[in-house]
């Protein structure tokens, strides 16, 4: 199925975001990895938009889009190339997706400002997923199941079970400058 837009000036990244959450719930993913490839998704959307109009600070892709790149085609191309990277299986609903959106961009914007956009929108999202391709998500850790001491996690369940999605954190954050940037005070004595 393909994600409806309202019409042809409405914003690519809702129906985007539908085929994001459409390719999650097919998936066996569970959280935090759904959590961290909608955030991946995300950013390349965001950065690829925002390198051709630059109202925003952005996450990740410094450098300025190519002139008169079309931010549509340029968000459309992002969402594509990330989910496509990320959920392989999946890659015929996604060139569908893409086709549907760019007849609906090919019908209000100039072909060459098209091309530039998915040029630039496909390479945004290429910098993304080399970026957080090693972003410490998928590394093992050593199993923690907690304590007895007074402050320290303990889990609730028996027989005792590990904490789950420890590893994010030790993930580089998105948009923090570290994981531990806003770490509260330790407890009271």
């Amino acid at each position: 199925a393909v994600a409806a837009e309202a019409d042809p000036d409405s914003d690519a990244t809702l129906a985007w975001n539908a085929v994001l959450r459409d390719a999650i719930l097919s998936s066996d993913l569970g959280n935090p990895a759904a959590i961290r490839i909608g955030a991946i998704v995300h950013t390349a959307m965001f950065d690829a938009y925002n390198a051709i109009e630059q109202r925003y600070e952005p996450i990740h892709i410094k450098q300025r889009a190519p002139q008169g790149a079309s931010p549509r085609a340029a968000t459309v191309a992002a969402a594509h190339t990330t989910l496509a990277a990320l959920f392989p299986k999946q890659t015929a609903k996604f060139v569908a997706q893409r086709a549907h959106s760019l007849v609906l961009i090919s019908g209000t914007e100039q072909d060459a400002s098209v091309q530039r956009g998915l040029e630039w929108g496909a390479a945004a999202a290429h910098e993304i997923l080399a970026w957080r391709a090693h972003d410490g998500f998928d590394q093992a850790y050593p199993s923690f199941t907690g304590g007895n001491a007074v402050g320290q996690w303990r889990s609730t369940t028996s027989p005792l079970s590990s904490m789950a999605a420890q590893n994010m954190g030790y993930t580089t954050p998105f948009a923090l400058a570290s994981a531990t940037q806003f770490e509260y005070a330790p407890p009271r004595a």
